[in-house]
């Protein structure tokens, strides 16, 4: 199979990572909260779609980039996943980063919850974004000809 072949592949899989974090994520949380496990797949389905559209529109500009720059470690990729994740989060939830600029810069105490949240859902995403690039990386293998 060819790399053009291998990359296109990899682009329509790898947003089943985020996805897969998502449902094994709302599985987990969801036991100790008495959620329905039906809500744990449309959080996964959730996942995907929005993996499918970072991928689409972030991350491959980022992968004609890192092949420009001849960058095609594991490594690499891993970090922009949970880069990729991460700027996911904060373009969903940006009022988490206005809350914690706002109250560092008045001197007020962080809130705790919005700390956990912003802290659990960067984390999260970041996560997902791992599992995603560790998938296209596994396909793609940009790292052979």
């Amino acid at each position: 199979m060819n790399r053009t072949v291998r990359t296109l592949i990899a682009f329509a899989v790898a947003p089943m990572g985020a996805g897969i974090v998502g449902f094994i994520w709302s599985l987990a949380w969801g036991r100790f909260h008495n959620v329905p496990s039906i809500e744990a797949l449309q959080i996964g389905i959730l996942g995907i779609v929005v993996g499918a559209i970072t991928a689409l529109f972030l991350g491959f500009p980022l992968f004609l980039l890192l092949r420009y720059l001849h960058r095609s470690s594991l490594v690499v990729y891993i970090a922009a996943g949970a880069m990729l994740g991460v700027v996911v989060f904060e373009s969903i939830w940006p009022g988490a980063i206005r809350t914690l600029v706002f109250e560092r810069s008045v001197g007020a105490q962080l809130d705790q919850e919005v700390w956990s949240a912003m802290i659990g859902g960067d984390g999260l995403c970041a996560l997902a974004g791992i599992c995603a690039a560790w998938l296209f990386w596994k396909i793609a293998r940009p790292d052979v000809s």
